[in-house]
Order: structure tokens, then sequence, then C-alpha cells
């Protein structure tokens, strides 16, 4: 039986938040390496002699010679009622102080995403509590929406205001906000 051995390469340089890795002899397009500091990477380029990878979180302690470590083939986050209430970072550590979720089931970043045919038909409309939405842009129940504007127009107001009105009108209707 033969042993794993582990995908291990070298720092040649970093800048601006990409590292320029080498040695790594199997590597994909959305791998996740590890350096020694702990900070994660994904790698957005390969070819028979170099790998580049995003460096996520601080990259400035990372060197020319440190080694890094292929750990997963895809970035992967939690997803789960465990998550509901919480509020995370684009890498998902906490940043509310209750403590880790790592009950919660990790999935792949990129998933396969149903295609308009595939998804079940939106029926009902989703009442938001604001009259010019409502009666201008009906949204259906079950349907993504996103803001955009400039900063100070009241955005995130009306996105919260949704929120709560959701949850008057209806305890079981689950609403996910997510500021970016």
């Amino acid at each position: 039986m033969e042993e794993a051995v582990e995908n291990i390469g070298k720092v040649e340089s970093i800048f601006d938040g990409i590292c320029v890795i080498s040695g790594i002899t199997e590597v994909a397009i959305d791998s996740v390496v590890v350096f020694p500091s702990g900070s994660k990477g994904l790698v957005i380029d390969f070819d028979d002699r170099f790998c580049s990878a995003i460096v996520f979180g601080d990259f400035t302690s990372i060197k020319k010679g440190d080694y890094v470590k292929v750990v997963d083939e895809q970035l992967k986050i939690p997803a789960g009622e465990e998550l509901l209430g919480r509020i995370i970072d684009p890498l998902a550590n906490p940043l509310d102080d209750l403590g880790d979720f790592s009950k919660a089931p990790w999935v792949n970043i990129k998933n396969h995403e149903k295609t308009v045919f595939e998804r079940k038909g939106i029926s009902s409309q989703l009442e938001t509590g604001q009259l010019i939405i409502d009666s201008q842009i009906p949204i259906g129940l079950g349907q993504r929406e996103l803001f955009i504007g400039e900063r100070k127009i009241g955005a995130e107001d009306t996105a919260i205001n949704i929120l709560v009105n959701q949850q008057r009108n209806n305890s079981n209707l689950k609403v996910i906000y997510v500021a970016i």
C-alpha cells in the first residue's frame, strides 16, 4: 500500500497578495494552499514550473523560501442552520464572539447551480413592507435581490427594514442578509 505524499512547494516571490510558488507537483485552479503563518491561499494560475496563489489575510508575514502545502482541492465554507444569526467574514471566521461552528457541514464554494428550468417556479410575492418597492418591483418569494447604489442613499436601512418586516409577517421565513 502506497503512502500519500504531501504536496509541498516553496515561495519564490510575493507581491501585493499574490504568491508565486515552485515545486508543487499536483495542483489545479482553485486548490487551497496553506503557508507557515497559517494564512491560506487560492491557486489562480499554474504552468509546468510555478503556480500563483492569492493570499487570504496578511501576506506580509510570508517570505521567500517559506514552504507551502496544498491542503484541499477546492475552497470550502461552512453552511447550515449553525450559521443562522451569525456574523462571519468572507473566509468564514466568526466575528461575533459566539464561538465556532465546527459541527456545520462544509461545502465547496463553487457548486453547480440549477438552471432556470431546473428551479422551482416562483408563485407568490414577497411583500417587503415598502410600498414603493411592492408596487413597482414585484419580488418573488425565494428570489434573490441585489441592492446597488451610491453610499449614504439608505440601501442598507431599506434592506434591514425589509428583513424586519419579513420576520414580523412570517416567523417561519428564514431571511439571510449579506453585506459586502
